[in-house]
């Protein structure tokens, strides 16, 4: 499947054994950059359903997986 730029995909986690792990997992490439993607399932105070959403570049080894960049998630998603 052809990766396209300001995209990415999410699948369910089928590894998912604690409430820690992300329900669904996937990559995005964002300005030519990739990044892995960890997404969780929650309700809000309101009742509805929202993801939490976690970014983190691959070719990072390590450290805290912010983007460059982007401040917070909304900025990400307002950019894909």
């Amino acid at each position: 499947m052809e990766k396209k730029n300001n995209s990415g995909v999410l699948k369910l986690n089928q590894n998912r054994k604690t409430d820690t792990h992300p329900h669904f997992k996937g990559g995005a490439t964002v300005d030519g950059i990739e990044y892995w993607v960890s997404a969780w399932k929650r309700t809000s105070k309101d009742g509805d359903l929202e993801f939490s959403l976690s970014f983190q570049a691959k070719q990072e080894s390590g450290g805290s997986g912010n983007v460059p960049g982007f401040e917070n998630v909304v900025d990400i998603l307002n950019n894909l």
